[in-house]
């Protein structure tokens, strides 16, 4: 039964508008038909739109609603019952539902665990890294909620915290997530150093990444858990290592394997007129020199600048140089296998 009482009077308005212009229509196309008969026709329309007006508010939010909008769509609880007994609402949590289909999107599943845990609620830890594309490692999914927020749920982690820093949250497409600052804080109680400096080096990467606004948050969050690991990083390494050269060397070589072309020299010195040079991997047989950048390595301009100038140098000398980024290497290692093999043709006159 649809209770007036506990709707605004926009909406029952609204509601009784539908119905009673399904009324008008029915009893126009058919006069002789029974009152009763119009009725029963007006309202199957008015559930109708109602429930094309739950998959409107869905579609714009990954398939997920909370039990407030559809109150506020005009459903009473025997409402709410009966579409989950048709099959067009899927309990998820308490008070939020998949509509359509009881399987949800990552990002479906992430807004019905913000939807579930409440006011204040943002993607943190994991979550909050694949969702704004830093990692691609969730183990679980994450959600943080001010302390005195949030209700505990099945299906996610929720982690109780102290009230938000203003810069330590923010809207990534329409979904609160934590800032890369605090995103990294967070991973630094669970992962390992490797695995911050990986995520940093993706943020550098997408051109993400502020060493600034992370020391704020090193500087406002002394004696919490995390901050001893990125101090260590920013202090050695001043957040410009990624994936080690041993990393990338053994990558490299791996894929060149697959590949089946010879194996190259490894941190090999090459001596040209105008200078001597260390290189990753050199193929003298094509006079080929391949360089795998790590993308923090080689974001201060005046490293930039002097690899540009050395690889000018090695070119004079008869050397051909192609670099990829360590991303490139990691992601795409068909494709950087396919372009060494052809540089080789190239400088071999056929023969790779």
């Amino acid at each position: 039964m649809w209770d007036a009482t506990r709707h605004s009077p926009s909406r029952i308005r609204g509601v009784l508008a539908i119905v009673t212009d399904a009324r008008a229509t029915c009893h126009t196309a058919s006069p002789t038909y029974a009152p009763m008969w119009c009725t029963v026709r007006a309202m199957r329309h008015a559930r109708g739109a109602i429930n094309r007006e739950i998959s409107r508010v869905a579609e714009d939010r990954d398939s997920v609603i909370r039990l407030d909008q559809l109150a506020g769509i005009g459903l009473s609880p025997s409402g709410v019952r009966s579409r989950v007994q048709s099959g067009l609402l899927f309990p998820k949590y308490r008070g939020v539902y998949a509509v359509g289909h009881p399987t949800l999107s990552r990002a479906g599943e992430w807004r019905a665990a913000l939807d579930a845990a409440g006011a204040g609620s943002s993607l943190s830890f994991h979550s909050s890294a694949v969702r704004q594309k830093w990692s691609d490692v969730e183990p679980s999914l994450h959600v943080s909620v001010p302390t005195t927020a949030g209700r505990v749920a099945r299906g996610f982690v929720l982690h109780r915290v102290e009230p938000f820093h203003p810069d330590d949250v923010h809207e990534d497409d329409g979904m609160r997530c934590t800032t890369l600052p605090r995103t990294l804080l967070d991973l630094a109680t669970v992962v390992e150093p490797r695995a911050i400096e990986r995520t940093i080096a993706e943020a550098q990467f997408r051109r993400e990444y502020s060493e600034r606004a992370l020391r704020r948050l090193v500087d406002r969050s002394r004696g919490r858990r995390g901050v001893g690991v990125l101090s260590t990083i920013l202090a050695e390494h001043g957040i410009e290592r990624t994936i080690t050269n041993l990393e990338l060397e053994e990558r490299y070589l791996k894929l060149s394997r697959r590949a089946g072309f010879p194996m190259p020299l490894v941190n090999h010195w090459v001596e040209v007129p105008g200078g001597r040079f260390k290189c990753d991997f050199v193929y003298p047989d094509a006079r080929l020199i391949v360089e795998t950048d790590g993308r923090g390595s080689h974001t201060r301009d005046l490293q930039f600048e002097e690899d540009r100038r050395r690889d000018s140098i090695l070119k004079l000398g008869g050397w051909e140089v192609i670099r990829f980024t360590w991303l490139q290497v990691v992601k795409q290692p068909e494709w950087v296998a396919s372009t060494v093999k052809r540089f080789r043709e190239v400088r071999m006159g056929g023969r790779a």
